[in-house]
């Protein structure tokens, strides 16, 4: 069970265990105060996380595209995205409130289904790879399709 109680309290968490301490304490009252005591004796334990950093998000970013990839490979198709495409779509989508969740819905709108509708077009052949990048004078995504040689 994931929760976002006292999560208002973790916004500038510093790593200063003397500041983790009275953070966890806060948080921890704002739990006693939502729930009956009954319930919050039978949690095990109670994990509090930080917030994302940049590095951690294009981590996810990387295994949102990555879980795409495996999917195109029944096509014989690959999807490559650059740093900057990464940095659009966590100006595009991230949220401070909802953590990484909504890049997965943004990545399937707004890439996922342009290749599959590339796909649909027979726009990409098997062995293909799409780049995606950033047209930055229009503030949008470009696909281009690169057809590897066979061997």
């Amino acid at each position: 069970m994931t929760s976002n109680l006292g999560s208002e309290h973790l916004v500038h968490l510093s790593n200063s265990p003397g500041v983790w301490a009275a953070t966890r304490e806060k948080v921890m009252q704002v739990v006693r105060r939502y729930f009956r005591p009954e319930f919050v004796n039978r949690l095990d334990d109670i994990v509090l996380f930080r917030r994302l950093g940049f590095g951690e998000l294009h981590d996810i970013i990387d295994i949102i595209i990555a879980g795409v990839n495996e999917r195109l490979k029944a096509h014989d198709i690959r999807l490559e995205i650059t740093d900057e495409v990464k940095n659009f779509v966590l100006d595009s989508a991230f949220d401070a409130e909802m953590g990484a969740r909504p890049l997965r819905r943004w990545v399937e709108k707004h890439i996922t289904t342009e290749v599959s509708r590339m796909i649909l077009s027979q726009q990409l052949p098997p062995n293909s790879t799409v780049k995606v990048s950033v047209n930055s004078g229009q503030g949008k995504l470009a696909f281009s399709v690169k057809r590897s040689s066979s061997s």
